[in-house]
């Protein structure tokens, strides 16, 4: 019975794979033609941050949108980002309607109750250019859900990463040259209350990535323990070269987003 259902799941995959990878493909092209941030890719220096929110906050938020909690976080994201371009001068008008980021998810075959090295990617639009914080984050929750419906992300592991890893290594430099997407995030689920290293408590756990390419702008690195988020972020010097600018993000307007989410949320 269980070698029949693997070959129905890889037939029903192999059939899925034209038309998830054409739309997987126009997303791209998506990326490629409405990235606000124009990187030259000339700078390969990052400014990092580190912030805590409260994951009791995220949750709470969770409870009266409904939505998941990466959605949420997509938002933060967005709405941060929204800010920063609108006090660079851009004029809300010439925003455009969403900003894209690369995503790590579980893989189709990941446990729940423990950590393991499955896992695969998606790619998702954020909308920044609507004012209205709780229909972007209603809008980020339909893409995530249409992803998952498509099951875009077992096509990318079952697929494309395979095939990826046949290309030389020149032709995969290439590609990432390419690459022009505004950011990249990855999120854990730690869990558990009490994380010690030598007899010590461990306060905060921020775990440490660097660009994946030089046209990126922003990387995001989120692991969830002790009902708390503790998140990574690093941001090109060709998008904000102040240190002080970037601290700001981390010390101030995360922070607030989350704040007016939950105020907002509240009311419904």
């Amino acid at each position: 019975m269980k070698v029949l259902f693997l070959l129905i799941f890889q037939i029903d995959l192999f059939l899925s794979v034209p038309s998830t990878m054409y739309e997987f493909g126009q997303k791209t092209s998506q990326i490629l033609n409405l990235n606000p941030i124009p990187m030259t890719g000339n700078n390969t220096e990052v400014i990092y941050s580190y912030f805590t929110l409260d994951l009791e906050s995220i949750k709470r938020v969770r409870r009266k949108t409904r939505v998941h909690v990466r959605s949420i976080l997509f938002t933060l994201f967005g709405s941060v980002l929204r800010t920063i371009l609108l006090e660079q001068k851009l004029n809300e008008n010439n925003l455009p309607n969403y900003i894209f980021t690369a995503h790590s998810l579980p893989g189709p075959t990941h446990p729940r109750n423990k950590m393991c090295n499955d896992w695969t990617v998606g790619v998702f639009k954020v909308p920044i250019k609507n004012p209205n914080v709780l229909e972007r984050l209603e809008e980020t929750e339909q893409d995530y859900l249409e992803f998952q419906r498509k099951g875009i992300g077992k096509i990318i592991k079952s697929v494309l990463l395979p095939l990826m890893s046949l290309l030389p290594v020149t032709l995969l430099q290439k590609i990432s040259d390419l690459e022009t997407n505004v950011g990249t995030s990855w999120s854990a689920i730690v869990g558990g209350n009490d994380y010690k290293l030598l007899g010590h408590s461990i306060p905060h756990i921020w775990p440490f990535v660097g660009l994946t390419s030089p046209k990126m702008a922003v990387v995001t690195i989120s692991l969830s323990h002790s009902q708390k988020l503790d998140v990574t972020l690093g941001i090109n010097r060709e998008f904000l070269s102040d240190a002080g600018a970037v601290n700001r993000i981390t010390n101030e307007l995360f922070s607030k987003e989350l704040e007016d989410l939950v105020n907002i949320s509240d009311r419904l």
